[in-house]
């Protein structure tokens, strides 16, 4: 299982056709993703032989998090549970072959940071996590908080990370 902490990350809900989206900026929280694989044992003769890679398995999602602020494309930003749902007006589903399935979003997290170099300059880093098709599967959201308490799953074996 893979952990983010959320500090210095701003969280991106994507429509189907990249077009749409909520951005919403990070004060705290965590990330948790876990990706898995099935492995089969195959035998000869009673004897264990080879592996064998067994059905493909979604990538688990966890997310806790405080946010302090959300914009988006538009100029009136939908709800988080609007855009999870499925209900934002004029969003497109991430999963555009299947129309007879659940509403997904494409989620991104970018994770942006300074270190201090011994020398006393400072570098900027950061990395892009990419979870195409998320699925929601159980949402917890107080306003009065501005917390987010969410689970779910992205339709791929495994995140895209890119680094600059």
């Amino acid at each position: 299982m893979i952990h983010i902490d959320m500090k210095n990350c701003t969280l991106f809900l994507i429509d189907g056709t990249g077009a749409n989206f909520i951005a919403i900026r990070i004060g705290e929280g965590n990330f948790t993703y876990a990706t898995k694989r099935s492995v089969e044992p195959r035998l000869s003769r009673g004897q264990l032989w080879q592996s064998r890679e067994g059905d493909e398995q979604v990538t688990e999602i966890a997310m806790q998090y405080v946010w302090d602020s959300i914009t988006s494309s538009g100029d009136e930003p939908p709800t988080i549970e609007e855009v999870i749902y499925g209900n934002a007006p004029g969003w497109t589903s991430a999963t555009l072959n299947d129309a007879l399935g659940p509403r997904t979003v494409n989620l991104q997290i970018v994770r942006s940071y300074t270190c201090r170099q011994p020398n006393g300059t400072d570098v900027t880093d950061g990395e892009t996590y990419n979870f195409p098709e998320f699925n929601v599967q159980e949402l917890n959201h107080s306003l009065r908080d501005a917390t987010v308490d969410c689970k779910g799953y992205s339709n791929r074996v495994k995140p895209t990370v890119t680094r600059p």
